[in-house]
Formats: structure tokens, C-alpha cells, sequence
């Protein structure tokens, strides 16, 4: 398991990452990191390691450590756009230990304006959600006209009766997003409501692959 650098060798822009399997190959995940891979090609592109962890835990709090010792968030010469660890190990049973650390070390950590704004430039231009308009229109167009057989109607209803709904088939897990102390577990989705926010708000940002909700992260339990 390592920490590791990986710097574009054409504008010197790099960045800090951890990989549990020490993947050769591998130079990251982040999605500012990933664009530039694409644009410059791989071979632009070196990796280095920083340090070498026995395990989940202390890799963590290495990925920490070296995000905040170089600045990474805050520093534009830096494809990271956070300095608290990435999610990589959730489903694991975090202990009492652990979560104490990661409390201790992500305390007081707030987003200033500079940085709000690095990341609403870096954002610039990123598409979001599954579809773009075009897409969604193509689509449609293939669509237009199909006119579906009773024999299939009747199958399809079929297929979902008795199935619950989304909704109501998913636990969902309320975390603190810095520190990933769990808050709340809920039996499903809409339970939610209780509590003051919007099981249909939640489920799209879940559909469109984001996890933060009202500045929470929200983790689905099937």
C-alpha cells in the first residue's frame, strides 16, 4: 500500500493519491487528474512513492498527512481538490481509534473563499449527471413512435410486482463529511423526511453519482 505522486511532465502540475494494491500502472483517480490524462496522454505523466503503509488505516492517515503537507487543496500547481481522505475503504468497520484520528486531524478544516473559488474554476466546464442535453434528445428521438405490445406491458408489470421500490429498498447511512463518523442509519430512503431533508432531492444526487447531500455524505446499504 503506497502514497504516491504523480507529475505531468509537460506543466508540472501533479498529484497526491494512495493505491492499496501498489499498481505500477495506476496514477490516480481524481477526476481534475483524470481530464488531464486524457488531454496530455499517459506518457506525459511519471509517478513516484512517497511512502509505503502495512495498512487500510494507515493509509489513510498518510493520504492526510501528505495532502496537508504539500497543500494540495489550496495549491493550484495541484490536481486534488480536497485535503481530508478519499472513500475508498467504506463497508469496513472503522475503530474507535481510527475515528479519533481522522476527527483529530480533519478538526477545524474549512473551506476558505480562495479555495471555493480554485475549486469553482477547476469545476469549470466538468459535465455532470449521466446524460448530456444532446444525449438525452438522441435518445428520445430513438424512442418516438415505439409502441410497446401488451404482452409486454403485462411482462414488465409482472416483473416488478411485489418488488419494492427504491426508495424503499435501500438502507442509507448518514456520515459527517470530513470526519466519516457515521450519524444515522435509516431503514430506507424516505425515513429520511423526518429528519428535515428530501428523500427525492437525495435519491437524484445518489442517480447522478454524487454522495454529498446538505453537507453530508450519504452512503446506500443495500
Amino acid at each position: 500500500m503506497v502514497i504516491y505522486l504523480t507529475t505531468n511532465l509537460l506543466n508540472g502540475k501533479k498529484y497526491v493519491g494512495k493505491d492499496a494494491r501498489n499498481q505500477k500502472w495506476y496514477l490516480g483517480s481524481g477526476k481534475y487528474l483524470k481530464k488531464a490524462i486524457k488531454k496530455y496522454g499517459k506518457e506525459n505523466f511519471k509517478k513516484e512513492i512517497l511512502e509505503e503503509c502495512s495498512n487500510i488505516e494507515e493509509l489513510n492517515l498518510a493520504e492526510i498527512k501528505w495532502l496537508r503537507k504539500l497543500n494540495c487543496k489550496e495549491d493550484s500547481t495541484y490536481y486534488n481538490a480536497t485535503d481530508t481522505i478519499t472513500p475508498s475503504s467504506f463497508g469496513k468497520k472503522l475503530t474507535e481509534e481510527h475515528k479519533r484520528k481522522i476527527s483529530e486531524s480533519n478538526k477545524g478544516k474549512k473551506l476558505t473563499n480562495e479555495h471555493k473559488k480554485l475549486l469553482s474554476k477547476k469545476r469549470k466546464g466538468v459535465k455532470r449527471g449521466p446524460h448530456s442535453p444532446e444525449t438525452k434528445k438522441k435518445i428520445s428521438q430513438s424512442l418516438k413512435g415505439i409502441v410497446w405490445s401488451n404482452e409486454r406491458n403485462q411482462n414488465v408489470s409482472k416483473g416488478k410486482k411485489g418488488k419494492p421500490q427504491f426508495h424503499n429498498r435501500v438502507k442509507i447511512a448518514q456520515l459527517n463529511s470530513e470526519t466519516l463518523e457515521v450519524i444515522k442509519v435509516y431503514d430506507k430512503i424516505t425515513d429520511i423526511n423526518s429528519n428535515g431533508f428530501n428523500s427525492r432531492s437525495l435519491s437524484n444526487n445518489l442517480k447522478k453519482g454524487s454522495k454529498i447531500y446538505k453537507g453530508f455524505l450519504w452512503i446506500k446499504q443495500n
